[in-house]
């Protein structure tokens, strides 16, 4: 049975994503239930695996039973790219088995299947509104066997069947149809928060392994769009590394690279740690800049200010910032504080990645990932994984992430343990001296390598940043009375 079900043929869906978490297509001549509430997007996820089908030489069947009308269902499809019109009538024929249903019950609607199906020498055969036939059914027996049949027509004419229903896994109809299909697609949708998200889930798929768990979909003009979890595709990649060059990597921070041993580990992935305004931007866009000189192409991934903010503060320290297009140019990537999806963001980060060749890239706020995995216990995992495949595409990152407190020489950030996935921590914080703020840097964290440990001051100027002073005991050190103010006006400990 195993030999057997190993050699059956797939085909490619057509819809971005769910070859992914099918493993690799749907199987010719299986029945695959798509379930799911109105309006989740059944319909167009059938008819866009139908016209991709189609579009690769197959035949299809759509057959309505009590769903809307076919012009209705025209209009709609008409709105989407891969609606292709001049396949309809030729390779894509929509019928409708209402009547067949409504006058012979299961039996008439089996007799017009089998009929369509033999005639239209279909290879795949969508049946839209199956809640009606379960409607009908006197009994879960009659459902069961009724899909029975069904399994023997399509075998009969190596034909593949998408059964589109509304059914809640809770009744009885419902049970016979999951136990007797070859797979199990749900669409669903849950309110987080203020943001209402798609997910996607393959709940069976009858010898094959698939992604298990929820996915992120979208709908758009171009159809539907699958997200696979990052954490679950991307996996553990640190075993595959590419050899890593000994040479460290500049930071382009004068007197920093001498505190680091040379500078930031090549593919490795250094936090930058500090509080607002400590100059944690300003630190990932001179790592960029440091790379450019030198042919380096980098990446500027950030989520809260926009290109021309981001370039106009380059340009108030000096730095050039190369255009794209130069080589070793950096390329500015922004995304607006609006919801978005971390799983397509890796998607299209990723693609970039790999048509720059991208060696360094700068994550400008780890907090707008934060947001974007909806859910907060993905953050590290997913956080993980990227940074996994980042190192094995050889591509040095750094992120910056905000700490809490102004004036704090603690360390205090999120629960979430990120902080113990980097290999390098640099933390940036204010000093008090009347009458002015002093920015401190230090490094709390160097794995796989020496560092010098001691608080410096942090300078930024017209020609870039700067570590200035020598390393002491008197460098960053809060004096009594100012921190008795600071723990009373602020509650630090």
């Amino acid at each position: 049975m195993d030999d057997e079900l190993t050699t059956l043929e797939r085909f490619r869906s057509g819809v971005p994503g769910l070859d992914t978490i099918l493993d690799g297509g749907i199987f010719a001549g299986g029945i695959y239930l798509i379930n799911g509430r109105p309006g989740l997007g059944k319909t167009i996820l059938a008819n866009q695996i139908a016209y991709g089908h189609a579009s690769s030489g197959g035949r299809v069947v759509y057959l309505t039973l009590l769903s809307e009308s076919h012009a209705r269902l025209m209009l709609g499809l008409q709105q989407m790219t891969f609606f292709k019109p001049d396949l309809v009538g030729d390779s894509v024929q929509y019928l409708s088995g209402f009547q067949a249903l409504g006058n012979e019950k299961l039996d008439g609607l089996i007799a017009v299947v089998r009929k369509v199906v033999r005639d239209q020498k279909a290879t795949l055969l969508v049946i839209d509104g199956l809640v009606a036939a379960g409607a009908l059914a006197e009994s879960a027996l009659d459902l069961k066997i009724f899909i029975h049949e069904l399994q023997v027509v399509l075998d009969l004419v190596g034909c593949t069947a998408l059964l589109l229903t509304g059914a809640e896994g809770g009744d009885g109809d419902s049970y016979a149809q999951r136990t007797m299909v070859d797979g199990l697609i749900t669409l669903s949708a849950h309110r987080v928060g203020m943001q209402t998200v798609r997910n996607i889930e393959i709940e069976k798929h009858r010898g094959s392994s698939h992604l298990t768990g929820a996915s992120f979909y979208e709908i758009s003009s171009q159809g539907i769009r699958i997200y696979p979890r990052t954490e679950a595709t991307l996996g553990i990649r640190s075993a595959e590394e590419s050899a890593r060059p000994s040479a460290p990597m500049a930071t382009g921070i004068a007197g920093l690279d001498a505190m680091m041993n040379g500078g930031l580990q090549p593919h490795s992935t250094t936090m930058v740690l500090g509080s607002p305004g400590s100059g944690k931007t300003l630190f990932g866009l001179s790592f960029l800049e440091a790379g450019a000189k030198q042919g380096e192409p980098g990446l500027y991934l950030g989520f809260f200010e926009t290109p021309a903010r981001i370039a106009a503060k380059a340009r108030s320290i000096g730095l050039g910032l190369p255009s794209e297009g130069a080589p070793g140019g950096i390329e500015i990537q922004w995304y607006a504080p609006q919801e978005q999806l971390a799983d397509r963001l890796v998607e299209v980060l990723l693609e970039r990645i790999s048509e720059r060749r991208v060696k360094r890239l700068f994550i400008d706020g780890l907090a707008g990932f934060r947001r974007a995995v909806v859910y907060p216990e993905r953050i590290g995992p997913f956080f993980t994984c990227l940074s996994n495949e980042l190192r094995a595409r050889g591509v040095t990152t750094v992120v910056s992430e905000e700490a809490r407190g102004l004036f704090e020489p603690g360390l205090e950030t999120t629960a979430d343990g990120t902080t113990a996935m980097v290999e390098s921590i640099v933390f940036l914080r204010y000093e008090e001296r009347r009458p002015k703020l002093r920015r401190l840097i230090s490094l709390i964290k160097m794995r796989e390598g020496r560092y010098d440990s001691s608080v410096r001051e942090l300078s930024i100027t017209a020609q870039g940043l700067a570590v200035v002073g020598r390393g002491n005991r008197n460098v960053g050190r809060i004096p009594r009375k100012l921190k008795t103010r600071a723990v009373r006006k602020q509650g630090l400990r």
